[in-house]
């Protein structure tokens, strides 16, 4: 049952990416790299184990850090082309593209985070050694509560990022497009389905 949820999961976040490498909006090119790194690294801790999960998991957090670093970075740089082209194209046009970049680029990070945790919890009990069964039993509780962690956090972001695309009244048809959504969406139904393998 868990390898139909790991399907599943690839499925959406496969059609994810391809809707970012569909769009030719300029500063797109970080948000494909985190989605594709997510997907290898599904597919590692699925069917490879080239890398142990640890170490995907602390290269999702430093991907989502870099991603948070340079995003802040961008806006910065941007505010003053932003604020000349809103006497052209509207100051309400300019600041709901603003909030796009900002909600795409918060996506993809959080994406990140929570993956980073998923890859952690898909770690075996068994395959952690302890030394008595006391540490095994705290062990066991421990691998207990970062799954129910990562499950909590999976079934938040694929509901928050249905939400999110459906962000899509008159006001900002043109800030969110059709394939904007989808890619919101896919990303997170393949996240939710990442944590829903994990109980099943």
């Amino acid at each position: 049952m868990g390898e139909i949820f790991h399907v599943g999961a690839l499925v959406p976040a496969a059609v994810g990416a391809c809707c970012i490498a569909a769009d030719r909006r300029r500063g797109r090119a970080p948000d494909l790299v985190a989605a594709l790194v997510m997907m290898w690294a599904m597919l590692n801790v699925m069917f490879w184990s080239q890398l142990a999960p640890v170490f995907w998991s602390a290269i999702l957090l430093g991907l989502a850090l870099v991603l948070t670093v340079g995003g802040g970075r961008g806006r910065a740089r941007s505010r003053g082309a932003a604020g000349r082209g809103a006497a052209g194209a509207g100051s309400a046009g300019a600041a709901g593209a603003g909030a796009a970049a900002r909600l795409m680029r918060a996506h993809s990070s959080l994406g990140l985070v929570v993956m980073a945790v998923i890859v952690v919890a898909m770690v075996p009990v068994g395959s952690v050694s302890v030394p008595d069964a006391a540490a095994h039993h705290h062990g066991g509780a421990a691998a207990t509560s970062i799954v129910a962690v990562s499950v909590v956090a999976a079934v938040a972001y694929g509901v928050w990022s249905v939400a999110a695309s459906r962000w899509s009244g008159a006001a900002h048809a043109h800030v969110l497009n059709r394939r904007t959504q989808w890619e919101l969406a896919a990303m997170g139904i393949s996240t939710a389905a990442m944590g829903a393998a994990l109980v099943v």
